[in-house]
């Protein structure tokens, strides 16, 4: 209840949230994802890009499929009414600790991809940009980031409004 508060507020004062759906293998969408508001973000692959005998390599699942054969979504993300976008999130080169770098997989890849998109939307929109920090605000960046989406051919319930181009 005290999340789901702070996102309203935030979202009152034209802040967007954008948050991972979870890792639980189709499992509904965890919290803060799950909340009305809330940018919910899925991981995509794509099987050329993955490097043989990896764990990343174990991710796909075949149902259901795509347009392009060759995208899949993480066997590991959850699924349902919460989703809202996809991104990569499988077989990401990101920071690890001791200084060293690893390939990760989860949704919690995928979500930062979104959120400099729609960091670049905002910045690409000077009037919403410097428009009032409201719910107005949040509401038109959402609306912009999912009108840039392409479902790739995948239900609703897996990708949401799909990845932005």
């Amino acid at each position: 209840a005290v999340i789901r508060r702070a996102l309203r507020r935030a979202a009152a004062r034209g802040v967007v949230a954008i948050a991972a759906v979870g890792n639980a293998g189709g499992k509904p969408v965890y919290y803060p994802a799950a909340t009305p508001g809330v940018m919910g973000v899925t991981a995509l692959g794509r099987l050329s890009r993955l490097p043989k005998d990896t764990v990343s390599s174990l991710t796909h699942q075949n149902p259901p499929a795509g347009t392009d054969p060759d995208d899949f979504v993480g066997v590991f993300s959850n699924v349902g009414v919460g989703v809202s976008a996809a991104a990569p999130g499988v077989g990401i080169v990101s920071c690890a600790p001791g200084g060293f770098y690893a390939v990760e997989d989860g949704t919690s890849m995928a979500a930062p991809v979104v959120t400099g998109y729609a960091a670049r939307v905002l910045s690409s929109r000077p009037a919403l940009l410097a428009g009032p920090r409201d719910q107005n605000r949040a509401d038109a960046i959402r609306t912009a980031v999912f009108q840039a989406c392409d479902a790739l051919g995948f239900p609703i319930n897996y990708v949401g409004n799909g990845h932005p181009r």
